[in-house]
């Protein structure tokens, strides 16, 4: 009987560890995420910093606002952001206001916006020129992000934008595609790709933060069109800590998250049977010599706001 409520009492006990460990493991999970942030310095013309400013950064798509306050050391950083462009105000008493536009968040990256503030009437709006650091002195992780403008410009034959993942450095290996009769066997779209010497299948893939690495088979489990993509991000070494699951890269995939502006995109993808790959259950065993005439054509209607474009691509 003792040892029966012994036992009662230790089998409570680990009940109670466990359900803590679950509560505080959620958060953990939750860390994970595709977006970024922007982090600068506040200084005066003599390089004095200025603590306490007002630092003001907004959407410039949405127009949506995040507020701050720089510290005593005149530093801020906002994390959490979308991946798209900001614009980075900063007030303070006795300074004219400066204002930096144009500052890109990329995908799970941080970045810099130090501005020089010059006395004055905080009325008088000045624009800070500095650019941004093309090195990110924030993190060091080593890779590369794909930025819309690729996307939108280079010809994806697959219609994928893993095609562009062997670009960056340190990437290898078989895209393949989501269409079996282009691939002629399984759609294994990134399964074969191999970052920093990673094996096949090692890659972990991402889409706005979310696992998008198959379960069974370590593929792209959804694969987007270069239309629907804002960016994406390919790390090989050096990725943070709230990453798992892989034993080579990480492929971040953001999708567009859209603007006050209306915008729309229509394609047409065309290309020659004649050109297609032999299917290995072919039945004529002695095809034609002969090649067929190339006929690829990609055409795309882009409208953003009161402004259609039309794109033909070779």
């Amino acid at each position: 009987m003792y040892s029966m409520r012994m036992f009662s009492e230790f089998s409570r006990r680990v009940y109670f560890v466990a359900l803590a460990l679950m509560a505080f493991g959620v958060p953990c999970s939750l860390a994970q995420t595709n977006r970024g942030g922007i982090s600068g310095n506040v200084t005066d013309s003599t390089g004095a910093v200025v603590p306490d400013a007002s630092v003001t950064i907004v959407n410039e798509g949405t127009n949506e606002t995040r507020k701050l306050k720089t510290n005593s050391k005149g530093s801020f950083i906002q994390e959490n952001l979308e991946p798209v462009t900001y614009r980075v105000e900063v007030q303070a008493t006795g300074f004219q206001t400066g204002i930096m536009d144009h500052v890109k968040v990329d995908t799970s990256s941080v970045s810099t916006a130090n501005v020089v503030l010059q006395p004055g009437n905080v009325e008088t709006k000045v624009e800070v020129t500095e650019k941004t650091p093309l090195v990110n002195t924030e993190s060091g992780t080593l890779g590369q992000t794909i930025s819309e403008r690729m996307l939108t410009d280079t010809p994806l034959a697959n219609r994928s934008v893993l095609d562009l993942a062997v670009t960056v450095p340190n990437v290898s290996g078989d895209v393949d595609t989501e269409d079996p009769q282009l691939g002629g066997g399984p759609p294994l779209p990134g399964y074969n790709l191999q970052a920093n010497g990673g094996r096949a299948g090692s890659t972990n893939m991402l889409a706005d933060g979310v696992s998008n690495t198959g379960v069974g088979l370590a593929r792209e489990a959804v694969s987007f069109s270069p239309e629907s993509v804002q960016e994406f991000t390919v790390q090989t070494n050096g990725f943070d800590a709230q990453y798992g699951k892989s034993g080579g890269g990480i492929i971040s995939v953001t999708t567009k998250s859209g603007t006050n502006n209306f915008n729309g995109m229509a394609a047409v993808v065309h290309a020659q049977s004649g050109f297609e790959r032999r299917s290995l259950h072919a039945s004529d065993t002695k095809p034609s010599c002969e090649q067929p005439a190339l006929e690829s054509v990609q055409r795309a209607v882009r409208r953003t706001g009161a402004h259609s474009q039309a794109v033909q691509r070779p």
